[in-house]
């Protein structure tokens, strides 16, 4: 059996640890109270869930956090602006580090449209009827690319413009002859 590593959460060093399983732990100290020193047993501490599923801890001074982003920022380091701490297996009671990946926003999205029983694991691409439909989103503004027979082609049209918006007129000439 593996011994089980305890890591000291940022900015509350000695107070606070996690391990790799994603349990919280406060830990043994002496707080002075009126002149008088008070024993404080460290313990694991209690989760609960906000509505979406996710565990929270709070520390001693009424500061919440959720406990898969303090395991990842905890053991793998601070998380890049713009990205999401995803579970890999889509089950957010698995804290354990080995089901946390960092992704964008919009993967995070893509991915939750499709446990929605969306019909592509493709971004930016849905089922419109017998065909597909590409969409994107750019300078604010929703972008129909337009429909395509095959779904991977949606998904190529959906990239190229993301990755070159002034090609988005050829897609629009291409697409009116479908």
């Amino acid at each position: 059996m593996p011994t089980i590593e305890w890591k000291d959460i940022k900015g509350y060093e000695g107070l606070y640890q996690i391990n790799s399983d994603g349990q919280v732990r406060s830990l043994n100290r002496v707080i002075m109270r009126n002149d008088k020193p008070w024993n404080f047993k460290g313990k694991i501490l209690s989760e609960r869930r906000d509505s979406s599923g996710y565990a929270h801890v709070t520390f001693s001074k009424g500061k919440s956090f959720k406990v898969h982003r303090l395991l990842y920022e905890t053991f793998i380091g601070k998380l890049i602006p713009g990205m999401d701490i995803d579970h890999i297996d889509n089950n957010s009671y698995n804290n354990n580090l080995n089901n946390l990946q960092q992704i964008t926003r919009r993967e995070n999205c893509s991915k939750d449209n499709f446990r929605r029983n969306c019909t592509s694991s493709y971004v930016g691409v849905k089922r419109h009827k017998d065909k597909w439909r590409a969409n994107i989103q750019l300078d604010g503004k929703n972008i129909h690319i337009g429909i395509f027979k095959m779904e991977i082609d949606a998904h190529m049209a959906y990239l190229d413009i993301r990755d070159n918006p002034d090609s988005a007129l050829k897609y629009r000439k291409y697409v009116s002859n479908n």
